[in-house]
């Protein structure tokens, strides 16, 4: 990342003496950084004391990947007209600095929604608001000036291509000015002024992300991150010199921070149309152009292949110029919907050929290394791991097209140098800079442009002995992919034989979904949770819970079972791509059905003796879990992912208690029976549906132990007459002797229907969160059923009454309002049938008053 990034607007930093009303001497702007780089650097002076100018050096940034700065300093009138007319430089007038420096401050409002006002931000920022009262007064900011300063800044002799890369990197900024002003005489067809056509889009469109993007904000969160990572003395690091060691230490870390790059590697592909016949009344020469934009994204999400770099996105555009005067403009610009590619299809796009040649250095090092620090023409990161060298960005149009970017990349790998660069021509003339008689490389081979971005990245990150050792890792990385859709050499294919072992892939599965569900967009996971509920037929609580063996069937369901279509670009399966091995046992395990099993032995770490307890059959294999696996005796429910030669794989399973396996045996076997399956049939075709009953039943538990129903054989079953049962309640509200009400609730109704009617006894309508506790004892998480948004594993509006095996004149509590903690004590008055034509539930006793101040959980008497 070059140094144009480091920010330097300090925030409430040393108050410098103002410049308001000092004689304003001039200003020069540079013509091409704001055309192509969405970037305004200009030079002012104002007549300072003495002889000698106040003069400000600054880069105001429309573009996200740049910053924006201002420097001061004191020169003489000598050096400021020495320095003038020099880089391509245009006087600009204090009224078109106003222009700019408005510019920038409502570009960044629009963005970030802001209103903060000059002066607010003056005050905030005192570099900025010293130049802001050295133009004062600033003029109105008016599109028509905004638009005849940047035709003031315009490179002389812009071909067609340039002017349609110019709009995309506009486009791409959202720097607005200088899409209007690319418009030329026939201006923008809405009308609007940039800033409104600005603010429209943005309610269009997402960000990648959340925070504010403005560039005093930025450097604000990068300045408190350096404050936190400071060292104790003061910032200074062991063989850094001067006190600014601290920034030269971190400045790459907190760029990253303040990554918001919408992009990163893109691709630009121009073809010309066929000319259309020129319209009635229009004189103007026209060309039309089809545009291909394939864009990466660099928005933090987990992959499972990071080896084939970020999901793409590709675009399709129709732009027509017009030509009027001696410049190109664009008439009108049609975008077809933005189309995300497969990682298949992004390798079938990407297939141009990068190179790479290794050199043996170890006689020459000192020197080779000496020269590439010394030059001019590269730069090297303040932070790695290896020897790293990169030239610097030459053509301002390899910025939106890597096709464009000819430049070379350095790596030293042990007493090894590396080369990569997509020019030849480009390379070997590095070769007769480095070396001085010819050199031949010990490896040279041509690789798909698809490769470039990790086969760079590793080496920047991986340490190696050698080059061959460097690659052995990256051939067993690129191994689980299917060597006849990589496009790779001979040679390199060679080197694939052999199928990769499934866990290797499915390692890296689980590492990326973990990733996503832990830091995942809480929207989509939480789209992804009620798909999982539908597919069981129940409520998933118990899958949610971390650090647990059932969270392994949550990233099982994730990755195996959840539509492709919900799938994150990232962490979708693709079978075309992956080794035909690979997507056979990927095909297997979606196939794969569950079972409940019960460890006998564990023979050694990942060899174990299993019963199969809904066969009645024993199993001895080798079985790899991804968590700890159950201990010995234990009975769990899951799916043993098949290896091939007695070896399974075991994601996640559902611990179940001793007691419970019989009723679930028997509930299994009732169904099999109904349907005349055989096991197989029966629990291939139940899937997730299998394990959602499971879950019913494992939650209906919770309540059974806590009822002290533990040893009764017959816990979890229903009479045959509960479904004609009403449960009669006495509600008693502790703290307030003699309030009391009686309900009556049904017996296939549930305890959310008995929060309603209580809450209609009461007259109370807030809807508060609440829980019951059928142990009778608070808070006691093993035997809560909750309400809405109390994150309880058991929920009250699926626990049926007749479910919960509830005996005559048994006590358990009810907690209303969570904040305030109204405390009811609930008794079990009796079970009687249901009376003729009556509607339940209902209230049967209502005195006395209840009364208008809800009692606090400090007020409440304890028996």
């Amino acid at each position: 990342m070059s140094q144009s990034n480091i920010l330097s607007l300090n925030r409430k930093g040393e108050i410098r003496e103002g410049i308001t009303g000092h004689a304003f001497i001039g200003a020069y702007a540079q013509r091409e950084i704001r055309w192509f780089h969405s970037v305004f650097c200009f030079r002012a002076a104002w007549q300072g004391r003495g002889k000698s100018l106040t003069v400000c050096l600054g880069q105001l940034s429309f573009n996200p990947a740049d910053a924006s700065f201002l420097l001061w300093q004191e020169m003489s009138r000598q050096e400021w007209q020495w320095e003038s007319g020099l880089n391509k430089e245009v006087p600009v007038s204090r009224e078109e600095m106003g222009q700019s420096v408005q510019s920038l401050i409502r570009h960044w409002q629009a963005i970030d929604g802001s209103r903060d006002n000059l002066t607010v931000i003056g005050e905030q920022w005192p570099e900025l608001g010293r130049l802001i009262g050295g133009l004062q007064p600033l003029p109105a900011l008016s599109a028509e000036q905004s638009r005849r300063l940047l035709q003031k800044l315009r490179p002389r002799g812009m071909s067609q291509e340039d002017t349609i890369f110019t709009w995309l990197h506009a486009w791409q900024n959202l720097d607005y000015e200088l899409e209007g002003a690319l418009r030329g005489p026939l201006g923008v067809p809405d009308g609007l002024p940039w800033w409104q056509a600005l603010e429209a889009r943005l309610l269009e469109v997402d960000l990648p992300v959340s925070e504010p993007l403005a560039p005093w904000r930025i450097h604000a969160r990068m300045r408190q991150r350096m404050a936190q990572r400071k060292d104790p003395d003061n910032g200074r690091r062991p063989g850094v010199q001067g006190g600014g060691g601290a920034v030269d230490f971190l400045v790459e870390d907190l760029l990253n921070v303040a990554l918001i790059s919408p992009w990163k590697s893109e691709h630009v592909h121009l073809r010309s149309l066929p000319e259309m016949a020129p319209r009635s009344g229009r004189s103007e020469e026209t060309r039309r152009y089809s545009v291909r934009w394939l864009k990466s994204s660099v928005i933090e999400k987990p992959l499972i292949l990071d080896i084939l770099g970020h999901p793409c996105v590709e675009s399709q555009l129709e732009i027509t110029l017009y030509h009027a005067g001696v410049h190109w403009w664009v008439q009108t610009v049609k975008a077809s919907e933005p189309h995300n590619l497969t990682m298949v299809e992004k390798l079938k796009r990407l297939r141009e050929p990068f190179l790479y040649r290794v050199y043996d250095v170890r006689r020459n090092l000192l020197r080779v290394t000496g020269y590439l620090d010394g030059s001019e023409e590269l730069f090297a990161p303040l932070l790695r791991v290896n020897y790293y060298w990169e030239e610097r960005p030459s053509h301002w149009k390899s910025l939106l097209d890597e096709g464009q970017d000819h430049r070379c990349s350095f790596f030293l790998v042990g007493g090894e140098l590396i080369i990569l660069g997509k020019d030849e021509s480009r390379i070997q003339l590095w070769e007769r800079r480095l070396f001085n008689r010819a050199s031949p490389p010990t490896e040279q081979g041509r690789l798909p442009l698809w490769l470039y971005p990790a086969f760079s990245e590793r080496l920047r990150s991986v340490d190696a002995h050698s080059f061959d050792d460097w690659r052995r890792g990256l051939v067993k990385a690129v191994s689980v992919l299917n060597p006849e859709s990589l496009g790779l050499p001979e040679e390199w294919r060679q080197e694939l034989q052999g199928p990769p072992a499934p866990e290797v892939y499915w390692s890296q599965v689980l590492r990326a979904w973990s990733e996503w569900l832990d830091g995942g967009e809480r929207t989509d996971l939480a789209q992804a949770i009620v798909l999982l509920g539908n597919r069981m037929g129940a409520s998933p609580e118990l899958l949610l819970r971390p650090n647990s063996l059932a969270r392994g069937l949550l990233l099982e369901y994730l990755a195996m079972a959840l539509p492709s279509d919900r799938h994150p670009p990232g962490l979708r399966h693709e079978p075309d791509l992956l080794h035909p091995r690979l997507a056979e046992v990927l095909q297997d395990w979606r196939d794969q059905p569950f079972g409940l099993y019960r460890v006998l032995e564990w023979r050694s770490e990942s060899c174990c003796r299993l019963r199969d307890l809904l066969r009645d059959e024993e199993r001895e294999l080798r079985l790899n879990s991804y968590f700890d696996p159950p201990e010995v005796g234990r009975s769990f429910f899951a799916r043993l992912l098949p290896l091939g030669m007695d070896r399974c794989c075991l994601l996640g399973c559902l611990e179940v208690e001793d007691r419970l396996v019989k009723p679930l045996r028997e509930h299994f076997e009732r169904r099999r029976k109904e349907r005349e399956l055989s096991w197989d049939a029966y629990l291939a075709d139940a899937g997730w549906e299998a394990l959602g009953e499971v879950v019913r039943l494992l939650r209906r538990s919770l309540a059974i132990l806590t009822a002290g129903t533990a040893g009764d054989p017959a816990a979890g079953d229903i009479p045959d007459s509960a479904g004609r049962s009403i449960y009669r309640f006495r509600v008693q509200q502790k703290g307030a002797p003699g309030l009391s009400r009686d309900v009556e609730v049904a017996g296939e109704q549930t305890l959310h229907q008995l929060h309603e009617i209580i809450q209609q006894a009461f007259a109370w309508k807030d809807d508060r969160r609440y829980a019951f506790y059928l142990n009778n004892q608070l808070f006691d998480k093993a035997a809560e059923f909750g309400g809405p948004r109390t994150g309880s594993a058991a929920q009250a509006k699926n626990a049926q009454l007749i479910r919960l095996n509830l005996r005559s004149r048994q006590k358990f509590a009810y907690l209303f309002d969570f904040d305030n903690e109204h405390i009811f004590e609930i008794r079990v008055r009796d079970i009687v049938p249901p009376e003729p034509g009556v509607l339940y539930p209902r209230v049967v006793i209502d005195l006395p008053e209840a009364p208008q101040r809800r009692l606090k959980a400090s007020e409440a008497v304890e028996e």
